[in-house]
């Protein structure tokens, strides 16, 4: 019975197992190693063929020499592992050749032959079809079990369009286009469908990272958390990753707009995840004590059924918030897109807000100096009330129970928390609850 030839097979057959042809694993002082040979169409030798062993945590590869030979030492601890098998491609990009072979335990005697290969052409565009010269795109090698990157990135040329050759046939791949600047876009393809040569990817449209996220790492206690590890990506994003400074903060820049993955974790223990929008710039992650199920920025539920905060002490007139009337609390940076369009969108329905008899409250939860705050309010012109809270951004948020901005709280008429952190577009819905 045939099984997987994986790392295990790596080391067994290094323990002494020998073939009587071209492609046998042998023993190494330094590892396992591979010897094989690579044919070309005709069965001639082929030379400087490059061959890949993946998954391997190095993308290890070598060229064929003048007799289409090969040799591959391993790294026992960097082959993938567990039930992931072992596969050798061999490619020759500039005559769209190729050849694939899964690695069996009683196949130690693999000679690779080159066929007519696939080519995977594509374009890059911004999100308005304007295409994107210079952007790169990136191959992955792609199994039920396993992804590994082959061979170098490809740029594209001056009108966003790129060629990747010498793909074997039935096999899987996935191709990541980005951009300086830009997120990312990729899409799977399978050479196993059809039986075109050559496809013609659907276009990679890229979003522009013209935003920043950034954030605060708290610890189960609200105290920061420096020196964590977070992680940021999405399906439109490119990934990054880095580190919280000795204040607990995150900064990461070339967001895109959309849906933003974070994660969290310290070598001290505990682990955060959320998901946040593109131009959030007061996330806050709580750290789970370790093995604890984590506690999500964008879930916080701290005031349903508490009454609300001192409004008075918050900085609001007691004419602004009268007892016995509903009251709607917004917690906004104004320095943050999404909350300046959801501002205008209350704003646009004000009337209706205030005939239903609803006080509207807007806390402005940033790090805006008292000028320009002052120049923000002025030229927003808006009809509710607004008040610069003077705590620490970050423990205002704590205070209010707020996930990412913006934040909206409801409160009944005697001023008691009834919904918190819904959208505007539940708003109505939230109001029917009101008593």
């Amino acid at each position: 019975m045939k099984m997987a030839f994986c790392l295990s097979t790596l080391l067994t057959l290094a323990l002494g197992l020998r073939a009587e042809t071209n492609a046998v694993v042998v023993n190494s002082p330094s590892g396992p190693r591979i010897n094989g040979v690579v044919l070309d169409v005709d069965g001639a030798p082929a030379a400087k063929v490059v061959v890949s062993l993946l998954p391997y945590s190095s993308n290890l590869q070598k060229k064929t020499d003048e007799a289409g030979r090969f040799v591959l030492t391993l790294d026992p601890s960097r082959v993938g592992g567990g039930d992931s098998p072992c596969v050798l491609v061999a490619r020759d990009p500039d005559r769209d050749l190729a050849a694939a072979q899964d690695l069996d335990e009683d196949a130690t005697n693999v000679t690779l032959r080159l066929a007519p290969g696939f080519t995977l052409s594509g374009r890059a565009t911004d999100s308005n079809g304007k295409p994107l010269a210079n952007a790169l795109a990136r191959l992955m090698f792609r199994t039920d079990r396993m992804s590994s990157p082959l061979g170098q990135t490809v740029r594209a040329n001056g009108e966003g369009r790129f060629e990747i050759k010498g793909l074997p046939a039935g096999r899987g791949f996935t191709v990541t286009v980005s951009a300086n600047g830009y997120g990312q876009d990729a899409h799977d393809v399978d050479t196993r469908e059809g039986d075109k040569r050559r496809v013609e990817l659907d276009p990679f449209q890229l979003r522009i990272a013209d935003q920043r996220i950034a954030g605060v790492v708290l610890d189960a206690d609200d105290k920061p958390v420096p020196g964590a590890w977070i992680n940021c990506y999405g399906d439109k994003q490119g990934g990054q990753n880095g580190q919280s400074d000795a204040k607990g903060r995150f900064v990461f820049d070339k967001i895109c707009v959309g849906t933003v993955r974070l994660s969290a974790n310290h070598r001290g223990g505990g682990f955060a995840s959320a998901e946040v929008e593109g131009g959030d710039t007061n996330i806050i992650l709580h750290l789970g004590a370790s093995g604890a199920r984590p506690l999500m920025a964008s879930t916080p539920a701290r005031l349903r059924g508490k009454p609300l905060p001192d409004l008075v002490a918050a900085g609001f007139a007691s004419v602004d918030a009268p007892t016995n009337q509903p009251v709607l609390a917004l917690l906004i940076d104004a320095e943050q897109r999404p909350c300046r369009r959801v501002l205008r969108l209350l704003g646009d329905q004000a009337p209706a807000l205030k005939q239903k008899g609803l006080a509207v409250l807007v806390l402005h939860s940033g790090e805006m100096a008292e000028e320009a705050f002052a120049a923000w309010k002025q030229e927003a012109a808006t009809t509710f009330p607004v008040v610069r809270l003077k705590q620490d951004p970050d423990k205002a948020r704590v205070a209010w129970g707020a996930g990412a901005l913006p934040w909206l709280i409801l409160a009944d008429k005697a001023h008691r928390v009834i919904a918190e952190g819904f959208s505007l577009d539940d708003l109505d819905a939230q109001l029917g609850e009101l008593k």
